[in-house]
């Protein structure tokens, strides 16, 4: 019967240090995991304003046959936006240079224009 009570001591004494244990190693993950939302909060901000640009981009196009977008326009898209931060003089000939935004993410693209 003693040797049965010390059994039944030891196996609490290492259920408790499992127990130790799994909460230790849950602490030291959970920085980790909201380290992880906050990498992929910025990507799909990033991917909005890539898209966001992309539609500027888009939006230039189809101004090219009347005046083009001028320099400064901006553009909002649900929670992005786009501005036109450099247009040529000429809207249908030139570069521009389209600057989309989500949130902290910035993309940025350059346009080469040219219609015969």
């Amino acid at each position: 019967m003693k040797h049965a009570r010390t059994r039944r001591g030891f196996v609490v004494a290492i259920v408790v240090i499992v127990v130790v244990l799994v909460q230790m190693l849950a602490i030291v993950a959970l920085p980790s995991s909201a380290s992880d939302m906050e990498v992929a909060a910025l990507r799909v901000q990033t991917l909005r304003a890539f898209y966001a640009a992309e539609s500027g981009v888009r939006a230039v196009v189809g101004e090219l046959e009347s005046t083009g977008l001028p320099q400064g326009s901006r553009t909002i898209i649900g929670l992005a936006e786009f501005e036109v931060l450099e247009a040529p003089a000429a809207p249908d000939e030139g570069e521009y240079l389209i600057q989309g935004r989500s949130g902290d993410a910035l993309r940025r693209l350059r346009v080469t224009v040219g219609l015969p």
